[in-house]
């Protein structure tokens, strides 16, 4: 089964750059929250699903839903969920990525912290979220509006803004059980947070590694 998350901000970008429905005024005006699901209908036939989704257990937490009956159905409904990252490119210069994991349960207090901590920027920031929820890797994008008031004045002030920012919230998924890195390594803009992660032994253990194989 997939279980793909994304909010409304990262709908919304969606919505506006590549012409496509808006969600909540499809389905539901206060949603927040959207999750896209596929699984093998053999394993689970779709009236069971269904009953899954209006069943006592979700009764307060799916507020809408619809089923694709179709292909063609569910590439419309995909689309919304695999066209964020081009839609959010947009935003560069001022866009940071992040590609982290956590444990389900961990999930929401993370991104409320983080929400907390953007607040406290005046607007100047804000964040579209989404990723393999089933999988507990997130995809952040943090941004700011190149122009208007809550703008910050160029790109490197906004840099230094993100950079206070990752040591905080690098932390936070580290002490929360998480990854700083999830399916795109640590690169090297993490280098210096990997021992959130791992130990001096292990870190040890990589370079020699690179300098056996890679030794430039």
């Amino acid at each position: 089964m997939r279980f793909e998350y994304f909010d409304d901000l990262s709908q919304k970008q969606v919505v506006r750059l590549l012409d496509m429905p808006d969600l909540q005024k499809s389905f539901y005006a206060n949603a927040s929250d959207f999750v896209v699901l596929s699984w093998d209908a053999g394993q689970l036939p779709l009236e069971d699903f269904a009953g899954v989704l209006t069943g006592p257990e979700l009764g307060d937490v799916v507020q809408a839903s619809v089923i694709a009956d179709s292909s063609a159905r569910a590439s419309e409904i995909w689309a919304y969920r695999e066209g964020i990252s081009e839609s959010l490119s947009e935003r560069a210069p001022y866009l940071h990525k992040q590609d982290i994991s956590l444990p389900a349960n961990q999930m929401e207090q993370f991104l409320q912290s983080l929400q907390d901590r953007l607040d406290e920027h005046a607007g100047r920031l804000q964040q579209a979220v989404f990723g393999h929820h089933g999988d507990g890797n997130l995809h952040l994008n943090i941004f700011s509006d190149a122009e208007g008031d809550s703008a910050f004045k160029d790109v490197e002030t906004f840099s230094r803004a993100i950079k206070r920012l990752d040591a905080e919230f690098l932390g936070l998924i580290a002490s929360l059980g998480g990854s700083i890195s999830a399916e795109h390594g640590i690169g090297l803009l993490k280098t210096g947070y990997l021992g959130l992660n791992r130990s001096d032994a292990e870190i040890e253990i990589m370079r020699g590694l690179k300098r056996a194989f890679d030794p430039r």
